[in-house]
């Protein structure tokens, strides 16, 4: 555009060499002091209005010239971008949350079931109730470490009886000793 805002080249040739009336006087101060200005600017084709920059120009002879960039199809296609940008991200965050959900319940009921189960057997144990076999688990880890504290709990039942078989024994033995004296 020249000083006068008459259009000296455009992507459309039927528009040169009419007058550029799309914006609020941010041409003619970008003309005067040579600072680029952003603009939402309406035109036939865009009666909305499209984002325009208009920057200056010098010319060798002096003359000022102002060149317009309308750049409404990269904002759109920007915003286009960045909605399915943020689409993708929104389905990642919950296919991770989901993910995450799933892998909790599964070590809450491969890991920690077991091991409270395993917890509450030595309470019962310890506190002098029967011996009890665990229930099997599909983790190895855990699954041995069920059949070593069975074990355990079988060689002390086992070594209880026969402590109380040797004292019985030994009660008997003693009656019969305080007898023949």
């Amino acid at each position: 555009l020249d000083q006068n805002k008459k259009i000296l080249a455009d992507r459309e040739p039927a528009k040169i060499g009419d007058a550029f009336h799309h914006d609020d006087g941010e041409i003619s101060k970008t003309l005067e002091d040579g600072v680029a200005r952003s603009f939402i600017g309406g035109s036939n084709e865009q009666p909305w209005g499209a984002h325009t920059l208009v920057t200056r120009v010098k010319m060798p002879n002096g003359e000022s010239l102002a060149v317009l960039l309308n750049y409404e199809d990269v904002w759109q296609q920007l915003l286009l971008t960045t909605q399915q940008e943020m689409r993708q991200l929104a389905i990642l965050t919950t296919g991770c949350i989901l993910l995450a959900f799933i892998t909790g319940y599964a070590v809450q009921r491969e890991v920690v079931a077991p091991l409270l189960r395993l917890q509450q057997s030595m309470a019962t144990f310890t506190q002098g109730g029967a011996r009890q076999g665990l229930p099997s688990t599909s983790v190895p880890e855990l699954h041995q470490l069920f059949l070593t504290f069975t074990m355990m709990a079988a060689r002390l039942a086992d070594s209880h009886e026969q402590l109380l078989q040797q004292q019985e024994h030994l009660a008997i033995t003693n009656t019969h000793l305080q007898e023949e004296i």
